[in-house]
């Protein structure tokens, strides 16, 4: 029996996660009870992060100088960072145990590996200065943002340099032998923030 399966993983360690993936089944004909099911599909996955320092008044160099021809030493500076990141990648599960309770409730288990097929990382830097204002007897305060610097920095992994190992268990709920079926999985990941849910619906020829 081939079965075709896509859904949609949800990774609840990570932020502003995307990934989409679609793929096909190999399974008995018609199978029932206890049965093996091999899978092999492709995952998209999109992430992202950011962060931001508080402004903090340090010194500068080399010196800024505003448009009215001052020159500032020292100067409120803030950072602001992103990270995206692309992932395409192929999966297999080379085998797995299933069990069909009746014809309608199914549950499985098994190993899955995962390998990426290319990985891209931008990693962007802006540095923001913020002219200090001077009041004795009182701290300097922050004020107008008076220069900022930004640079990206892109990488690039190659086809088959990472490798991953999960192990998951599953239910699904449609037609058992032939037919659509609705599904939950839960992948355990040997990498910390990876673990995660997949949500898919599967149809079986």
């Amino acid at each position: 029996t081939i079965g075709v399966r896509t859904g949609y993983n949800y990774f609840p360690d990570q932020e502003n996660p995307k990934s989409y993936f679609l793929g096909a089944t190999v399974s008995p004909y018609k199978s029932y009870r206890w049965y093996w099911q091999a899978e092999l599909y492709y995952n998209y996955m999109e992430g992202s992060s950011s962060s931001r320092t508080d402004p903090v008044l340090k010194q500068v160099s080399p010196p800024i100088v505003l448009a009215n021809g001052t020159v500032l030493d020292v100067a409120y500076v803030q950072e602001e960072k992103s990270q995206k990141i692309v992932r395409n990648i192929a999966e297999v599960v080379p085998i797995s145990l299933r069990y069909s309770l009746n014809n309608y409730i199914g549950f499985g288990f098994g190993p899955q590996f995962s390998v990426a097929l290319e990985e891209t990382s931008e990693n962007s830097t802006t540095t923001r200065y913020f002219q200090p204002i001077f009041n004795d007897p009182n701290p300097p305060r922050q004020g107008d943002e008076v220069a900022r610097n930004s640079k990206t920095e892109k990488t690039k992994t190659n086809a088959f340099e990472k490798m991953q190992t999960n192990v998951f268990a599953d239910v699904t709920f449609g037609f058992s032998r032939i037919g659509p079926s609705l599904g939950v999985r839960y992948m355990w990941s040997f990498e910390n923030d990876f673990s995660h849910w997949q949500f898919y619906a599967i149809w079986k020829f």
